[in-house]
Protein backbone atom coordinates (compact mmCIF):
# COMPACT_ATOMS: atom_id res chain seq x y z
CA UNK A 1 0.00 0.00 0.00
CA UNK A 2 1.25 3.55 -0.73
CA UNK A 3 1.83 6.38 1.83
CA UNK A 4 -0.51 8.49 -0.23
CA UNK A 5 -3.11 6.29 -0.42
CA UNK A 6 -2.70 5.28 3.69
CA UNK A 7 -3.29 9.13 4.29
CA UNK A 8 -6.46 9.46 2.45
CA UNK A 9 -8.22 6.49 4.25
CA UNK A 10 -6.49 6.73 8.05
CA UNK A 11 -7.68 8.88 10.82
CA UNK A 12 -4.67 8.85 12.44
CA UNK A 13 -1.93 9.63 9.61
CA UNK A 14 -2.02 13.79 10.52
CA UNK A 15 -0.88 15.81 7.90
CA UNK A 16 -2.23 19.54 7.31
CA UNK A 17 -3.70 20.29 4.01
CA UNK A 18 -2.19 22.78 2.22
CA UNK A 19 -5.23 25.56 2.77
CA UNK A 20 -4.41 25.72 6.81
CA UNK A 21 -0.77 27.80 6.70
CA UNK A 22 -3.27 30.25 4.48
CA UNK A 23 -5.74 30.64 6.65
CA UNK A 24 -3.42 31.04 9.67
CA UNK A 25 -1.42 33.73 8.44
CA UNK A 26 -4.48 35.63 6.92
CA UNK A 27 -5.41 35.68 11.00
CA UNK A 28 -2.48 37.02 11.53
CA UNK A 29 -2.63 39.74 9.16
CA UNK A 30 -5.55 40.26 10.17
CA UNK A 31 -4.83 40.80 13.72
CA UNK A 32 -1.78 42.59 12.68
CA UNK A 33 -4.00 45.15 10.42
CA UNK A 34 -6.35 45.09 13.57
CA UNK A 35 -4.04 46.82 15.87
CA UNK A 36 -2.29 48.55 13.06
CA UNK A 37 -5.78 50.08 12.29
CA UNK A 38 -6.74 50.33 16.02
CA UNK A 39 -7.47 53.94 16.78
CA UNK A 40 -7.57 55.39 20.14
CA UNK A 41 -10.82 54.62 21.82
CA UNK A 42 -12.32 55.13 25.37
CA UNK A 43 -12.98 52.89 27.96
CA UNK A 44 -15.73 52.88 30.50
CA UNK A 45 -13.88 55.36 32.79
CA UNK A 46 -13.83 57.60 30.33
CA UNK A 47 -9.79 57.51 29.90
CA UNK A 48 -7.94 57.16 26.31
CA UNK A 49 -6.21 54.35 24.99
CA UNK A 50 -3.27 54.41 22.76
CA UNK A 51 -3.45 53.41 19.38
CA UNK A 52 -0.05 51.62 18.83
CA UNK A 53 2.84 50.20 20.50
CA UNK A 54 4.88 53.36 19.88
CA UNK A 55 2.53 55.25 21.49
CA UNK A 56 2.37 53.82 24.35
CA UNK A 57 6.39 53.48 24.62
CA UNK A 58 5.97 57.57 24.05
CA UNK A 59 3.11 57.64 26.80
CA UNK A 60 5.34 55.84 29.64
CA UNK A 61 8.60 57.82 28.50
CA UNK A 62 6.52 61.09 29.08
CA UNK A 63 4.82 59.57 32.22
CA UNK A 64 8.50 58.69 33.27
CA UNK A 65 9.92 62.32 31.83
CA UNK A 66 6.88 63.75 34.07
CA UNK A 67 7.64 61.65 36.89
CA UNK A 68 10.98 63.00 36.61
CA UNK A 69 9.83 66.26 37.48
CA UNK A 70 7.16 65.82 40.00
CA UNK A 71 10.19 64.26 41.55
CA UNK A 72 12.51 67.11 40.90
CA UNK A 73 9.33 69.37 41.91
CA UNK A 74 8.76 67.45 45.19
CA UNK A 75 12.76 67.88 46.03
CA UNK A 76 12.77 71.33 44.94
CA UNK A 77 9.52 72.01 47.36
CA UNK A 78 11.51 69.73 49.91
CA UNK A 79 14.63 71.72 50.02
CA UNK A 80 12.15 75.13 49.88
CA UNK A 81 10.77 73.53 52.96
CA UNK A 82 13.94 72.82 54.75
CA UNK A 83 14.84 76.50 54.00
CA UNK A 84 11.66 77.73 55.38
CA UNK A 85 12.17 75.59 58.29
CA UNK A 86 15.70 76.76 58.77
CA UNK A 87 14.94 80.03 58.41
CA UNK A 88 11.86 79.80 61.27
CA UNK A 89 14.06 77.88 63.22
CA UNK A 90 16.60 81.13 63.01
CA UNK A 91 13.82 83.22 63.69
CA UNK A 92 12.70 81.23 66.59
CA UNK A 93 16.49 81.55 67.71
CA UNK A 94 16.70 85.52 67.24
CA UNK A 95 13.47 85.45 69.54
CA UNK A 96 14.24 83.60 71.70
CA UNK A 97 17.56 85.26 71.98
CA UNK A 98 15.67 88.61 72.25
CA UNK A 99 13.27 87.50 75.02
CA UNK A 100 16.33 86.48 77.04
CA UNK A 101 17.60 90.08 76.74
CA UNK A 102 14.58 91.79 77.54
CA UNK A 103 14.62 89.18 80.35
CA UNK A 104 17.68 90.41 81.35
CA UNK A 105 16.79 93.79 80.95
CA UNK A 106 13.60 93.80 82.68
CA UNK A 107 15.43 91.88 85.71
CA UNK A 108 18.48 94.46 85.45
CA UNK A 109 15.67 97.57 85.20
CA UNK A 110 14.28 95.71 88.14
CA UNK A 111 16.97 95.53 90.19
CA UNK A 112 17.62 99.24 89.62
CA UNK A 113 14.16 100.20 90.72
CA UNK A 114 14.77 98.00 93.75
CA UNK A 115 17.95 100.36 94.37
CA UNK A 116 16.37 103.40 93.38
CA UNK A 117 13.54 102.50 96.04
CA UNK A 118 15.68 101.41 98.85
CA UNK A 119 17.83 104.89 97.96
CA UNK A 120 14.61 106.95 98.35
CA UNK A 121 13.75 104.97 101.47
CA UNK A 122 17.59 106.10 102.96
CA UNK A 123 17.09 109.62 101.50
CA UNK A 124 13.47 109.62 103.53
CA UNK A 125 15.03 108.33 106.64
CA UNK A 126 17.84 110.71 106.51
CA UNK A 127 15.67 113.47 105.61
CA UNK A 128 13.81 112.33 108.36
CA UNK A 129 17.03 112.63 110.41
CA UNK A 130 18.01 115.43 109.37
CA UNK A 131 14.79 117.30 109.89
CA UNK A 132 14.93 115.83 113.43
CA UNK A 133 18.10 117.10 114.21
CA UNK A 134 17.06 120.75 113.00
CA UNK A 135 13.98 120.52 114.94
CA UNK A 136 16.81 119.66 118.14
CA UNK A 137 18.89 122.35 117.09
CA UNK A 138 16.37 125.03 116.73
CA UNK A 139 14.77 124.11 120.22
CA UNK A 140 18.87 124.33 121.33
CA UNK A 141 18.91 127.86 119.62
CA UNK A 142 15.95 129.19 121.81
CA UNK A 143 17.25 127.59 124.86
CA UNK A 144 20.62 129.93 123.85
CA UNK A 145 18.74 133.27 123.32
CA UNK A 146 15.95 132.01 126.60
CA UNK A 147 19.48 131.61 128.11
CA UNK A 148 21.00 134.48 126.82
CA UNK A 149 18.00 137.03 127.39
CA UNK A 150 17.94 135.86 131.02
CA UNK A 151 21.99 136.10 131.17
CA UNK A 152 22.68 139.61 129.44
CA UNK A 153 19.38 141.17 129.57
CA UNK A 154 19.30 143.94 127.58
CA UNK A 155 23.08 144.43 127.96
CA UNK A 156 26.22 145.84 125.61
CA UNK A 157 27.30 142.43 126.12
CA UNK A 158 23.84 140.83 124.69
CA UNK A 159 25.02 142.80 121.43
CA UNK A 160 28.97 141.27 121.78
CA UNK A 161 29.96 144.28 123.79
CA UNK A 162 32.53 143.22 126.37
CA UNK A 163 35.17 144.92 128.94
CA UNK A 164 38.69 144.37 130.20
CA UNK A 165 39.26 147.16 132.87
CA UNK A 166 41.81 145.42 135.02
CA UNK A 167 45.16 143.57 135.90
CA UNK A 168 45.58 140.79 134.03
CA UNK A 169 45.61 137.96 136.55
CA UNK A 170 44.51 134.51 136.63
CA UNK A 171 41.22 135.68 138.12
CA UNK A 172 40.16 138.66 135.97
CA UNK A 173 41.02 136.39 133.18
CA UNK A 174 38.80 133.31 134.18
CA UNK A 175 36.17 135.66 134.86
CA UNK A 176 36.29 137.24 131.02
CA UNK A 177 36.95 133.94 129.08
CA UNK A 178 33.87 132.64 131.18
CA UNK A 179 31.87 135.61 129.95
CA UNK A 180 33.10 135.57 126.46
CA UNK A 181 32.81 131.58 126.38
CA UNK A 182 28.72 131.61 127.40
CA UNK A 183 28.13 134.45 124.86
CA UNK A 184 29.63 132.34 121.96
CA UNK A 185 27.69 129.36 122.39
CA UNK A 186 24.72 131.93 122.61
CA UNK A 187 25.90 133.58 119.68
CA UNK A 188 28.00 131.46 117.18
CA UNK A 189 29.26 133.41 114.34
CA UNK A 190 28.72 136.61 115.80
CA UNK A 191 31.29 139.59 115.78
CA UNK A 192 32.52 140.55 119.01
CA UNK A 193 34.07 144.04 120.36
CA UNK A 194 36.44 143.59 123.54
CA UNK A 195 37.51 147.25 124.88
CA UNK A 196 40.84 146.46 126.81
CA UNK A 197 42.43 148.98 129.52
CA UNK A 198 45.01 147.24 131.25
CA UNK A 199 48.36 147.82 133.00
CA UNK A 200 49.63 144.39 132.22
CA UNK A 201 50.59 141.65 134.85
CA UNK A 202 50.94 137.68 135.01
CA UNK A 203 52.47 136.75 131.07
CA UNK A 204 50.92 132.75 131.77
CA UNK A 205 47.50 134.65 132.17
CA UNK A 206 47.89 136.89 129.28
CA UNK A 207 48.83 134.38 127.16
CA UNK A 208 46.28 132.17 128.56
CA UNK A 209 43.21 134.79 127.31
CA UNK A 210 45.36 135.68 123.92
CA UNK A 211 44.75 131.94 122.77
CA UNK A 212 41.35 132.04 123.56
CA UNK A 213 40.59 134.94 121.97
CA UNK A 214 42.69 133.32 118.95
CA UNK A 215 40.05 130.38 119.08
CA UNK A 216 36.96 132.44 119.65
CA UNK A 217 38.38 133.82 115.84
CA UNK A 218 38.77 130.28 114.48
CA UNK A 219 35.54 129.76 115.41
CA UNK A 220 34.25 132.31 113.13
CA UNK A 221 33.88 134.86 115.47
CA UNK A 222 35.44 138.86 114.26
CA UNK A 223 37.17 139.99 116.96
CA UNK A 224 37.59 143.78 117.50
CA UNK A 225 39.81 145.45 120.50
CA UNK A 226 39.35 148.88 121.39
CA UNK A 227 42.37 150.23 123.35
CA UNK A 228 41.08 153.15 125.99
CA UNK A 229 43.95 154.81 128.47
CA UNK A 230 46.65 152.57 128.20
CA UNK A 231 47.62 148.67 127.40
CA UNK A 232 50.94 148.22 128.49
CA UNK A 233 53.51 145.00 129.14
CA UNK A 234 51.49 141.86 128.27
CA UNK A 235 48.12 144.40 127.68
CA UNK A 236 50.00 145.28 124.48
CA UNK A 237 50.56 141.40 123.27
CA UNK A 238 47.08 141.17 124.30
CA UNK A 239 46.12 143.91 122.04
CA UNK A 240 47.87 141.61 118.86
CA UNK A 241 45.30 138.94 119.32
CA UNK A 242 42.11 140.68 117.76
CA UNK A 243 41.06 140.49 114.01
CA UNK A 244 41.18 144.31 114.31
CA UNK A 245 43.10 146.55 116.69
CA UNK A 246 41.51 150.07 117.46
CA UNK A 247 43.66 152.16 120.10
CA UNK A 248 41.87 155.73 120.82
CA UNK A 249 43.53 158.98 120.37
CA UNK A 250 44.64 159.86 124.03
CA UNK A 251 45.80 156.20 124.37
CA UNK A 252 49.57 154.54 124.35
CA UNK A 253 50.93 151.18 124.36
CA UNK A 254 53.86 150.40 125.69
CA UNK A 255 56.12 147.35 125.28
CA UNK A 256 58.57 145.98 127.31
CA UNK A 257 60.81 143.13 127.97
CA UNK A 258 59.56 140.55 131.24
CA UNK A 259 60.13 141.61 134.17
CA UNK A 260 61.35 139.87 137.57
CA UNK A 261 59.41 141.20 140.47
CA UNK A 262 60.15 139.89 144.81
CA UNK A 263 61.40 136.62 143.59
CA UNK A 264 62.59 133.93 145.77
CA UNK A 265 64.96 131.28 145.72
CA UNK A 266 68.66 130.85 144.73
CA UNK A 267 71.04 131.66 142.22
CA UNK A 268 70.06 128.61 140.13
CA UNK A 269 66.40 128.63 140.60
CA UNK A 270 66.91 132.44 139.44
CA UNK A 271 68.97 131.34 136.39
CA UNK A 272 66.10 129.01 135.57
CA UNK A 273 63.64 131.49 135.57
CA UNK A 274 65.36 133.80 133.75
CA UNK A 275 66.13 131.50 131.11
CA UNK A 276 62.12 130.33 131.11
CA UNK A 277 61.59 134.73 131.18
CA UNK A 278 63.81 134.74 127.74
CA UNK A 279 61.39 131.95 126.02
CA UNK A 280 58.60 133.77 127.06
CA UNK A 281 59.81 137.00 125.10
CA UNK A 282 60.38 135.18 122.14
CA UNK A 283 56.83 134.63 122.40
CA UNK A 284 55.90 138.17 122.80
CA UNK A 285 58.08 139.21 120.25
CA UNK A 286 56.64 136.96 117.75
CA UNK A 287 53.31 137.90 118.21
CA UNK A 288 54.61 141.69 118.68
CA UNK A 289 55.99 141.17 115.10
CA UNK A 290 53.19 138.97 113.09
CA UNK A 291 51.60 142.27 111.82
CA UNK A 292 54.34 144.98 112.31
CA UNK A 293 56.20 147.17 109.99
CA UNK A 294 59.41 146.18 112.29
CA UNK A 295 61.59 142.75 112.69
CA UNK A 296 62.40 141.08 115.28
CA UNK A 297 65.82 142.65 116.24
CA UNK A 298 64.44 145.72 115.79
CA UNK A 299 61.39 145.23 118.44
CA UNK A 300 63.81 144.01 120.48
CA UNK A 301 66.63 146.92 120.59
CA UNK A 302 63.44 149.19 121.46
CA UNK A 303 62.07 147.02 123.69
CA UNK A 304 65.33 147.29 126.19
CA UNK A 305 63.53 149.80 127.96
CA UNK A 306 59.87 150.75 128.75
CA UNK A 307 59.00 151.66 125.12
CA UNK A 308 56.00 154.03 124.75
CA UNK A 309 53.99 154.61 121.68
CA UNK A 310 51.34 156.75 120.86
CA UNK A 311 48.19 155.94 118.85
CA UNK A 312 49.82 156.98 115.62
CA UNK A 313 53.14 155.64 116.11
CA UNK A 314 51.36 152.15 117.28
CA UNK A 315 49.47 152.05 113.62
CA UNK A 316 52.60 153.27 111.78
CA UNK A 317 55.44 150.29 113.43
CA UNK A 318 51.96 147.66 113.05
CA UNK A 319 50.73 147.40 116.11
CA UNK A 320 47.27 148.88 115.72
CA UNK A 321 45.20 148.87 112.47
CA UNK A 322 42.81 151.97 113.38
CA UNK A 323 43.12 155.05 115.75
CA UNK A 324 39.89 156.34 117.15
Amino acid sequence: MSKKNSSKNGKDNFAPSQPMPAATDRKRSQRQRVLQEEVVQEDESGEQVLSNEEEVNAYITQLQVTSFELQNALSEAQRVQIVQELKHSEQSAELAVQSAIMQSRLAEAQIEQLAAESKKSDAEIAYAAAQAQLTKLQSRVSELELAKLERWGDSPEEHGQFNFYDQITDESVIAVMRDLKAWSFASPGADLTLEFTSPGGSVTAAFALFDFIRSLRKHGHKVTIVVFGEVASMGAILLQAGDWRVVGANAYVMIHKPSVYGFDGNLAQLKNYTRWLECEWKKMVAALQERSTLTARQINAKAREDWFLTADEAVKYGFADEKL
